[in-house]
């Protein structure tokens, strides 16, 4: 997906940073001078870590990227985010946060708003019927390949 996105105009967004990884694969893969904009509030990790070693070891983790690969990182939730976003429409949004069903439907409907080229996420799976049942219903038919789901802003409904 990022690789199609190489071929738009406008930035990526990445709604969930966790620890910055996916973060590093997109950056990597992106068109040079292309923005990447990470979202993250940090209130959750898998370590239970408190919110500000969360926060230091993604900063770590990102260090490369942040100063030189166009990345940003903002600190806060995806409805913040989208409330003040004023730049042109994305060429990718990746959702990858919370995923229960009423998170993901919000990140996706937010996300919509802003008119991306290609609209994907994570974790479309049987683990994860919340957001399965969220992207279905909202958008209907996507691509998935592996967990990964995927539409063009062209085909949501």
């Amino acid at each position: 997906m990022v690789r199609e996105a190489a071929h738009h105009e406008g930035p990526i967004i990445e709604i969930g940073t966790l620890f910055g990884f996916t973060t590093q694969l997109m950056a990597a893969c992106k068109r040079p001078g292309q923005k990447l904009i990470t979202i993250d509030n940090f209130s959750w990790n898998p370590f239970a870590l408190p919110t500000a070693d969360h926060r230091e070891f993604t900063q770590r983790s990102l260090h490369y990227c942040l100063k030189h690969a166009d990345v940003t990182l903002f600190e806060g939730m995806s409805k913040a985010f989208f409330k003040d976003y004023a730049g042109p429409p994305p060429a990718l949004i990746f959702i990858d946060a919370a995923h229960d069903y009423e998170s993901v439907k919000r990140d996706i409907q937010m996300g919509l708003g802003s008119a991306p080229k290609v609209l994907s996420g994570h974790d479309y799976n049987e683990i994860s019927p919340g957001l399965v049942k969220a992207v279905t219903e909202t958008l209907g038919k996507v691509y998935v390949r592996g967990c990964v789901w995927s539409v063009s802003s062209q085909c949501a409904n």
